[in-house]
């Protein structure tokens, strides 16, 4: 099943859904977010984590995935919402947001995506700077352990970028790979984002295809469940192949890396495969990396 508005995925871990994005929440001892989108849906992300909450309890953790404009967007809001929160990531994650140039450039794409959807953000770069500060790395490998018996596997995705996280939810096998499961648009349109290299994201697909898995979460076109959750990722593989050899055939008539992207963005965008608007420069970037690769051989 493919679902995209906010509903159950397991007995612990529901959907959180904005207009935009869509993320893991998992309910316990210690509630927890995946990803935080964009920050013109903070109040929207707001309301879905409040009404997951009891009286009284607050949001205990963050989980990145990335560091991506879509994934810490709403950090500033929601630490300030929730102070006690504290926020997980990969070593390398960590060093791209200690990055004060980095950090910056994250304030002025959301700043432009709000500006996009005509929402109006009083952002103080200082504070913004401070949201972005990680609490604790880990890594592939490591389990972050809740009181009631639920556990959360860290799982490295390199492919997409080089320090990109997944993270699957235990006992009820819900998958959070970030941008590295790619994008799923319907009746067998999967759309992969190998950008930081080809042979590194079949590798990743391969990892997460070994896991016992009951649905993904993926970060904007929600969630796939039941069979279709253990068919996706298999559908991901395939998929990957064929944009690569699409690629590896207009670069062959010689066409220019630059070229090829022009090509392929308006392509993607009329299949319904990547989402237009304030986030095309998104998905340039992301079918400029992929088509990068492939021309470089990685």
């Amino acid at each position: 099943m493919w679902i995209r508005a906010s509903a159950d995925l397991s007995e612990n871990v529901f959907q959180l859904t904005t207009p935009v994005s869509s993320h893991a929440f998992v309910s316990g001892s210690a509630p927890t977010i995946i990803d935080t989108s964009i920050c013109a849906v903070q109040e929207r992300l707001l309301e879905e984590i409040d009404q997951r909450l009891t009286e009284g309890e607050g949001l205990s953790q963050i989980l990145l995935t990335d560091a991506l404009p879509t994934t810490v967007g709403c950090l500033p809001f929601l630490r300030q919402v929730y102070p006690d929160a504290k926020m997980f990531a990969s070593p390398g994650v960590a060093e791209r947001l200690n990055d004060d140039d980095y950090c910056m450039s994250l304030l002025k794409d959301n700043l432009d995506y709000a500006e996009a959807f005509g929402v109006e953000i009083d952002a103080d770069p200082a504070e913004w700077k401070r949201a972005l500060t990680v609490d604790q790395i880990v890594r592939d490998g490591d389990t972050i352990a809740f009181d009631d018996g639920t556990e959360i596997k860290v799982i490295g995705c390199p492919g997409f970028s080089d320090d990109g996280l997944a993270f699957l939810i235990c006992p009820d096998g819900v998958l959070a790979p970030g941008e590295a499961g790619g994008a799923y648009g319907g009746r067998g349109k999967v759309l992969p984002s190998f950008a930081g290299g080809y042979q590194q994201y079949i590798e990743s697909i391969d990892k997460l295809a070994g896991l016992d898995i009951n649905a993904i979460s993926l970060p904007h076109t929600g969630a796939v469940t039941g069979e279709l959750a253990m068919r996706y990722l298999t559908q991901l593989r395939e998929e990957c192949a064929k944009l690569r050899e699409r690629i590896q055939e207009h670069l062959s008539n010689g066409i220019i890396v630059e070229e090829v992207c022009d090509l392929l963005v308006p392509e993607l965008l009329s299949e319904g495969l990547a989402p237009g608007g304030p986030f095309t420069n998104i998905v340039k970037n992301t079918v400029r990396g992929m088509v990068a690769v492939i021309a470089e051989n990685k």
